[in-house]
């Protein structure tokens, strides 16, 4: 049994599959690759922001490498290398080729963040703002302000 997402599930009683054709990452890739020139692409309809979308949700909806380790991010990495790879396949099938100077190129990059110092941070940047906010409410410049408002409001009929 595989810990975190990725587990297999044994059934009580009844009819069963096990999907367990992937023995190792090659074997994931090459059918990916299979998969993506096997695919029917409309050579009218090439839309390459969506290969670019698709590459990113694909990596963020698979990558958890808190809970699942390097497998999430291999499996995010190769997920989201697939659709840059059906993007590209679909582009060789258009024609006119549009240009593809704008089109994402992966791979994917992820750095490991300090989540907790970020948090520090984060508050620390906060608690310099308000005593900043509590500072100006403080000035003179700012009281004169509030007062001449309410005078022009007064002025105005209290609008």
């Amino acid at each position: 049994m595989l810990t975190g997402r990725l587990e297999r599930v044994d059934p009580a009683d009844g009819p069963h599959i096990h999907h367990d054709n992937y023995p190792h990452l090659r074997a994931f890739i090459e059918r990916q690759l299979c998969y993506a020139l096997q695919d029917v692409y409309d050579p009218g309809r090439f839309d390459p922001d969506h290969y670019a979308a698709a590459a990113l949700a694909a990596f963020a909806r698979r990558h958890d490498p808190a809970t699942d380790g390097d497998l999430s991010r291999a499996l995010a990495v190769v997920m989201a290398w697939d659709q840059v790879m059906r993007g590209l396949i679909h582009w060789d099938q258009t024609d006119p080729k549009p240009s593809l100077e704008n089109y994402l190129t992966l791979p994917v990059t992820v750095a490991d963040r300090d989540v907790e110092r970020e948090n520090q941070e984060l508050r620390a940047a906060l608690a310099d703002r308000e005593r900043v906010i509590h500072a100006l409410r403080n000035t003179r410049a700012l009281r004169l302000c509030y007062a001449l408002t309410r005078a022009w409001r007064a002025l105005r009929g209290g609008r």
